[in-house]
């Protein structure tokens, strides 16, 4: 497979965003839109919902499809509503892939392995 060619094909990523300034620099943090955690991720976290509801944090482990290996990052429920996964999101995936503002990822949720599944879909 070309090296930039994603692992996970782009037609299969539920959640796709272009990483902006503030999902790659100092705020160590991917902001994730309400509408895609609620339909994409929620559902398969089950009573970790209410967990986050109550301003907990929760545990979730990631695959990059792109080089085989498993990281674990937090989500968390911001008071906006938004959500966030971070705990090791600049260190595993900003400065080990090299990401930048307007790269492009892409998420899904892997029902058999319980975990979020990331590529990059698009370099800068």
């Amino acid at each position: 497979m070309p090296r930039n060619s994603p692992a996970l094909p782009e037609d299969r990523c539920k959640i796709k965003k272009v990483l902006k300034k503030s999902d790659v620099d100092d705020s160590s943090r991917l902001l994730l839109a309400k509408v895609d955690v609620q339909a994409h991720i929620l559902p398969h976290v089950m009573g970790d919902g209410r967990r986050l509801d109550e301003g907990e944090e929760v545990e979730v482990a990631v695959w990059d499809m792109d080089t085989g290996s498993e990281h674990v990052l937090v989500l968390k429920k911001w008071k906006t509503g938004s959500f966030v996964l971070k705990k090791e999101w600049m260190s595993e995936f900003v400065r080990r892939r090299g990401l930048e503002k307007n790269d492009e990822i892409g998420l899904r949720w892997d029902d058999v392995n319980s975990r979020l599944e990331f590529t990059v879909l698009n370099k800068n």
